[in-house]
């Protein structure tokens, strides 16, 4: 087994550092323990896009997660959209910690926007969340309806801040 520091800066980031970061590597799998700030950019320099086989992340502090949210654009729609996806293993309570997404998708969806539910138009209003998860919030008229996040059609353009919605669709998958 061989284990790479890939960053292990405080809290604080040193000069030209990385945050938390460690690369194990056995019989050709590859696991990242951690991805916090300046990790992509130093795993990239030994190659285009870092292929893991999983990113395991310990607790929810930014200087342990920070670079997922640019590692999801680029598996999304840079140098790593034509290699696997790496499974994301979390903590005990860690699918909770994702629902910050919703603040996330909340604080930059443009909204309202209109799209076509089961070929009805629609408006949604807000983003809201429920214990299945990050829901929005649809309306019709009087009609109000909560609709999964994951299920939602998206319009052709997406409103500003869709990519948010994508992010959270890639990570639960």
């Amino acid at each position: 087994m061989q284990l790479q520091v890939v960053g292990c800066s405080p809290a604080w980031p040193n000069p030209g550092g990385a945050q938390s970061g460690y690369l194990v590597e056995e019989d050709g799998r590859r696991l990242l323990l951690d991805c916090g700030p300046g990790v992509l950019p130093r795993l990239r320099r030994l190659e285009g896009w870092p292929r893991v086989d999983a990113i395991v992340i310990t607790h929810f502090h930014l200087d342990h997660w920070g670079d997922l949210v640019p590692w999801v654009w680029g598996t999304m729609w840079g140098l790593g959209q034509e290699l696997d996806k790496p499974e994301l293993w979390l903590p005990p309570g860690g699918r909770e910690e994702l629902a910050g997404f919703a603040v996330m998708i909340e604080d930059n969806l443009a909204m309202p926007f209109e799209t076509s539910v089961l070929g009805v138009t629609v408006t949604v209003k807000k983003i809201g969340q429920t214990d299945s998860g990050i829901v929005a919030i649809c309306v019709r008229g009087k009609h109000r309806q909560a609709i999964a996040i994951l299920d939602l059609p998206l319009p052709d353009p997406p409103p500003q801040g869709a990519e948010w919605i994508a992010a959270y669709r890639h990570w639960a998958g």
